[in-house]
């Protein structure tokens, strides 16, 4: 017969047995507990014997049942989305008095890490190994885990998912790394990483100017071309810098290309002498502002071959530079030369033609025809003058009357 019965203070439900509960010989006690605590419980079972002949009772016997708890556990994901070569946090909790948590699989995927299968923690342990994705897409690490304590089994699982992003690469492609004023940059932009986004973190125009500010961004594929503009007289260097990320992740590259931008030459063409006669100097004199710059001679015109010069056209020239030629005019008419020039630096321009023009009028000539060398006194001179000269004009330049022995005479 039972005389006291404890389920371990009331910790422990499913118990069924009452004091004044008899057996038979033989008699078997078969229930279930559930313990409803973390630590193991105790049920007490005293009992005492009597005959059915009247002698007894005879007490103090107790058996005891120890019984542990079907252990509980929980799995915190405190980093559900890492980047390659970071470390996972996930947290390893249990109430119950001498759990081991284990972990049943890890499966990595496409990512590496470093467990193995059957790995066993304590509660309170920190999961933190660094998982790395050396692919171009994310990649998804499934841990299962599950608890035990003091022989009893949980045969509840849980998981922890870990996408692993990787890190974004990122190739800058200059096409066209040197261009003229008003041109077009060619510059790719490219990544493999799915998702990736390339950012211009900076880009200096210079002295030049462009379209581009810092922060715009581009995917894998596109292009920057962006016509820039070099007002000034010298090469400007553009740069654009770039940076990459991918689903919150930062690359590490960090691409700079630079763009040089050369300027449109100009020139100008004085002309110090444009008209002067057979026989004279030029004296032209040629600049340009621009850095580098080559002022050709594209042709020279000596009217037609009248005009005797030095040059033959494709000479070339440079800033401050003079063309300085003797001109000799072999006809009797005014004749004009035609210089041509066009400027070129680094590759850009031609510039439009400049055409200069000088005059170069012929040396004069002339001829004397005299009828009547021998005359008598009262006989009128025939001479005659001529000069094939354009614009010739004859002129006197002294007369001598027979010392004063000859009067009438009116040539002064």
């Amino acid at each position: 017969r039972v005389t006291a019965v404890d389920y371990g203070s009331g910790n422990l439900t499913g118990g069924g047995v009452t004091i004044g509960d008899t057996y038979p010989n033989g008699g078997t006690i078969t229930e279930i507990l559930a313990n409803t605590t973390n630590t193991a419980q105790r049920a007490s079972y005293t009992f005492e014997v009597l005959s059915t002949d009247g002698c007894g009772p005879v007490g103090g016997f107790t058996t005891n049942v120890d019984v542990n708890p079907s252990p509980i556990f929980t799995v915190t994901n405190n980093a559900a989305d890492i980047c390659s070569g970071s470390t996972v946090d996930i947290d390893l909790l249990s109430p119950t008095a001498n759990a081991t948590i284990t972990l049943d699989n890890v499966d990595y995927g496409t990512a590496g890490g470093t467990l193995a299968n059957g790995q066993t923690f304590t509660p309170g342990t920190m999961l933190n190994e660094v998982l790395t994705n050396a692919t171009n897409a994310p990649a998804t690490v499934t841990y299962t885990f599950s608890v035990s304590a003091n022989g009893c089994n949980n045969p509840a699982t849980q998981q922890a998912v870990v996408n692993v992003d990787p890190i974004p690469g990122l190739t800058v492609t200059n096409n066209i790394p040197v261009i003229c004023s008003g041109g077009t940059v060619d510059i790719d932009i490219n990544s493999p990483t799915l998702g990736a986004v390339a950012t211009l973190d900076n880009v200096n125009y210079g002295a030049a100017g462009g379209t581009l500010a810092p922060g715009a961004t581009f995917t894998d594929g596109e292009k920057i071309t962006e016509a820039i503009v070099n007002g000034t007289n010298a090469p400007v260097t553009v740069s654009y810098t770039f940076s990459i990320s991918a689903n919150g992740c930062a690359g590490a590259d960090i691409e700079t290309v630079e763009v040089v931008v050369n300027p449109t030459p100009t020139m100008s063409v004085t002309d110090n002498n444009d008209a002067f006669c057979s026989g004279g100097l030029t004296d032209i004199l040629l600049n340009s502002p621009t850095g580098g710059a080559v002022i050709e001679l594209v042709s020279v015109d000596y009217a037609s071959g009248n005009v005797v010069g030095s040059l033959s056209g494709g000479e070339a020239f440079t800033n401050g530079q003079r063309i300085r030629e003797n001109l000799t005019n072999t006809t009797d008419a005014v004749q004009t030369v035609a210089y041509t020039f066009r400027a070129d630096a680094a590759g850009c321009g031609p510039t439009a033609d400049i055409v200069e023009v000088v005059t170069v009028y012929p040396a004069p000539s002339m001829g004397i025809t005299n009828a009547l060398p021998v005359l008598c006194e009262g006989t009128a001179t025939d001479i005659t003058l001529n000069t094939p000269t354009e614009n010739g004009q004859i002129r006197v330049t002294a007369v001598d009357y027979g010392s004063g022995n000859l009067t009438g005479g009116g040539v002064t």
